[in-house]
């Protein structure tokens, strides 16, 4: 009897996480990380900025997130999601925060350090 319960909540656990992923590529298909980022730090080139978000709203449109592990990071099909790619799938988003709070922090300091995460062997989303 527990084994099915636990297996019930499991499938609703998995359906939660799902369907979280879901809304999240709907907010990158409408421009939420042109938003996060805002404006050009002094340092930015706003072609860049601009490229960045037409391909992060591809890849939503295409339905794909980005699983990560340490430097190594593809992208799968939401639909293609197992259970095991949730700590990758973590990882990757945690990443994509982690620039866009080391942007916001450069932003209200006033520096515009160019860091782009390329060179320091991060996510650069």
């Amino acid at each position: 009897m527990y084994k099915v319960a636990n297996r019930a909540v499991s499938e609703k656990t998995w359906e939660m996480f799902l369907a979280a992923e879901r809304a999240m590529l709907e907010q990158r298909r409408r421009g939420s990380l042109a938003q996060a980022m805002g404006e050009p730090l002094p340092d930015e080139s706003p072609e860049e900025l601009r490229w960045l978000d037409i391909e992060d709203r591809h890849l939503a449109e295409e339905g794909l997130v980005e699983l990560r592990s340490g430097d190594e990071a593809c992208f799968k099909h939401v639909e293609d999601l197992a259970l095991e790619d949730r700590p990758t799938r973590i990882e990757a988003e945690s990443a994509r925060r982690a620039w866009l709070m080391e942007r916001l922090r450069r932003a209200v300091e006033g520096t515009g350090q160019r860091r782009t995460g390329v060179e320091h062997g991060e996510a650069t989303v």
